[in-house]
């Protein structure tokens, strides 16, 4: 096979590879996860909707997050774990993985800053 040919297949089957992602963070899935650890959750939450997580494990820990059972979208059901805690969901790549990032307290002030 000639090296041209090579290229080509190797583009081919990256393009492939791409398309299966952003299917199937888009495409509802089946989760049946339990309400726990974030530290296994999250795996568990990773397994099931066949998609990467990144997060740093020092934000995770301590923290347990809601059950989630049914068919959803991979963002909404880690919507769904982490509400009520102190994390939230950043589709990254254009969902085709998702961040888990600390949630950014609103501060309020009782008197004008200028």
């Amino acid at each position: 096979m000639s090296l041209f040919l090579r290229k080509i297949f190797k583009v081919m089957a990256m393009a492939v590879m791409l398309l299966q992602c952003t299917l199937s963070a888009a495409a509802e899935v089946e989760f049946d996860i339990g309400s726990g650890p974030a530290m296994d959750t999250l795996v568990k939450a990773s397994e099931q909707g066949r998609i990467q997580l990144l997060y740093a494990a020092e934000i995770v820990k301590g923290v347990t997050t809601q059950p989630v059972h049914g068919r959803y979208s991979v963002q909404t059901a880690l919507e769904k774990m982490l509400e009520d805690t102190p994390l939230a969901v950043v589709p990254v790549s254009g969902g085709k993985a998702f961040g888990i990032i600390k949630r950014i307290q609103r501060l309020e002030f009782n008197t004008p800053l200028l």
